[in-house]
This record gives C-alpha cells, structure tokens and sequence, in this order.
C-alpha cells in the first residue's frame, strides 16, 4: 500500500510509458476526500499523529491464533468471496489482481469480524469496492487504451518539424513552355532532419523505421505490434522511396513504411470550432 499527497500513482506511470495497461491493472487506485479541513480539526489530527508513535498494532496475535483454528472456514471464506467480487464487478484474468487485492481485504474484514476485532459494515466496504473502486479503476484503464491512429498522431505531432510535405504528382523535375525545368516547391520542409514524407495530394505516409522505432522505444511502445496494426489498418506497406523527390536535395531510396489514413467523411470536413 501506498499514498501520494497530490499525484496518481497510475499518472505518474503514464508519464514514462504511453500506454501503461498492464502496470495499471497491478494498481487499485482510489482518491480519497479530505476529511479534516477546519481549524477545529487540527487538535485531533494532531492527537491521532501522535497517538501513532506508540500504536504498533494489537490486533495481529488474535487475528492469526483465529484462522489457525479455523483454517477451513477461513480459505472457504476467501473463496466465496472472491466468487462474489469477480461477479458482481464483471472482473476477468486481466484483472487478476485488483480481484485478489480486493478480495483479501473483504475476507480479511469478515474473519477480523468473525474473530471479534471489528463492528464494521462488511457490506457496505463490499459494495463500495465493487462499484465505485473498480469502475473508477475501468475508467483510467480506458482512457489508456489508444489505437494505431492514436499511436501515430502522438508521433507526427511530436515530429511534425522533421516531414516534408509536398505534392507527388510531379516528379522532381516539371517541364514548362520554355523547355526550362523546375523543381516542385515543398509546402513544408524537414528542419534538423529528416524522417518521414508526407505527400499532401494523395495523403500518403512514408516513415522511416528507424526514427519510430526510437520513439517507441522511449514511450516503451511494441513496435512490432504498432507495425502489424499499421499494416492491417492503414493500409501499410514496406517500400523503398526517396524522401526527397521533387526538390533539389538528391538522395538514394530508403526503406520506409508507407501507410495512409481513411478518413472518415465527417472529420475532412470539420469545421474551426
């Protein structure tokens, strides 16, 4: 157990890593409101703080002599119980542990209960637990929950300084009347360096490898999984482009991934809000 005065645990993993859902499922968050805040409070507070230094607990040896004589009672107990939490919060094998920790604290409730140390309310704490708890706890894990699109919009925008934008429909070269040629005007070019293509007229991707993957790996993204969703929804293929067609710097082909993006009818045609 664990607490935090001003920050989630499960935010702060979502600092290091873009998609935290697997740490996220070995955490059991929950916000608790302040309970004393007035002036008035600060007497017991400090009372209760100092009462601490010489409370080392009392309850332990009755607690264990308890389940030592009733061993079969006591595993039925946590076995009921946790039938009854993985039910009534639609709980499966990803949620394993929010299943154990919630139910080793209920069954600890009700053989402390059983063995006389407490007069609390098992099932209210149950319900509370059940509801509250675990769908604060879906909800976070929803949140982190981002596709392909979301992946990749992360990574343009964060590297949107090194795409060159430009049409592809001339090549490097455009042949006027006066025989003269020219090179096509970039709408955007890569500054410092540059990684990926973006051809505007037919909205095609061209990425390199290597610079995603680097970025994955700081975001400890699979990359190997991104580049089998890329593949099967945005129409991904390996290819060997030069990045650099149509403008004067001449570079060899290099391998990339080509993917492009379907957009749906009503964001094309979004309106500035």
């Amino acid at each position: 157990m664990m607490y935090t005065a001003n920050t989630s645990v499960v935010e702060r993993i979502s600092m290091a890593k873009a998609m935290p859902k697997a740490e996220a499922q070995r955490v059991l968050e929950c916000r608790v409101e302040r309970m004393f805040d007035s002036v008035k409070d600060k007497e017991t507070t400090d009372a209760f703080e100092s009462s601490l230094l010489s409370n080392y607990g009392h309850a332990g040896i009755t607690y264990v002599q308890y389940i030592m004589k009733n061993l079969q009672a006591c595993q039925q107990i946590v076995w009921d119980v946790q039938k009854r939490v993985d039910a009534k919060a639609e709980l499966t094998s990803e949620n394993r542990f929010w299943s154990a920790t919630i139910t080793a604290t209920i069954a600890g409730l009700l053989i402390a209960k059983k063995a006389g140390l407490h007069d609390f309310d098992v099932q209210n704490v149950f319900k509370w637990a059940v509801s509250d708890l675990v769908e604060q706890n879906k909800r976070n894990m929803t949140d982190m929950g981002g596709t392909v699109y979301d992946v990749l919009d992360d990574f343009f925008t964060e590297n949107i300084s090194y795409i060159l934008q430009i049409k592809s429909t001339a090549d490097n070269r455009g042949v006027h009347n006066n025989g003269l040629d020219e090179y096509v005007v970039p709408e955007q070019i890569a500054r410092g360096r540059l990684i990926a293509r973006y051809e505007t007229d037919t909205k095609m991707f061209y990425v390199k490898p290597k610079p995603l993957k680097e970025w994955c790996g700081e975001l400890q993204i699979n990359y190997a999984h991104l580049v089998n969703e890329i593949m099967q929804k945005c129409n991904g293929k390996r290819k060997k482009v030069r990045l650099t067609k149509g403008t004067n710097l001449q570079l060899p082909a290099s391998d990339v991934l080509a993917m492009k993006f379907d957009m749906e009818p009503d964001d094309e045609n979004l309106e500035d809000l």
